[in-house]
């Protein structure tokens, strides 16, 4: 190639690459940001987790000192304390879930970044290529 066809090949190679890269970077706040909103949802629910057990144990010490009264102040109390910490454990569960697939979508597109960027100095990446969305 003469000159000029490596300057058009150049340019060519800056334009479609800094496009890439700032559609890349806009996908990358994009995941940031339902992180960020995930993240506040977790803590949330921790706090809801939190507050519940402690009302599972406080139901639990009423229980406990309701052995002498009547049969049903017992399971009364009994379950609430049951369905707590139920409750507890499926937020837990929830804000695991949450966390994880955050992070997963985070972490592909900054594999499909470093993807790009590999591309675009000519060197074949290391993965497959996917279709990154």
């Amino acid at each position: 190639m003469n000159l000029k066809q490596e300057y058009q090949h150049f340019k060519t190679l800056l334009s479609q690459g800094s496009d890439l890269l700032l559609l890349r970077l806009r996908l990358l706040h994009l995941d940031a940001n339902a992180q960020l909103a995930n993240i506040i949802k977790i803590l949330v629910a921790v706090l809801v987790a939190a507050v519940l057990l402690l009302v599972g144990l406080i139901a639990l010490m009423f229980a406990l000192n309701a052995i002498v009264s009547p049969e049903m102040k017992l399971w009364v109390f009994g379950g609430m304390m049951v369905a707590c910490v139920l409750v507890c454990v499926i937020l837990l569960c929830w804000a695991v879930h949450l966390w994880r697939s955050s992070s997963t979508r985070v972490g592909d597109t900054l594999h499909a970044l470093q993807d790009d960027l590999r591309l675009l100095k000519g060197t074949n990446p290391n993965r497959k290529l996917e279709n990154h969305e």
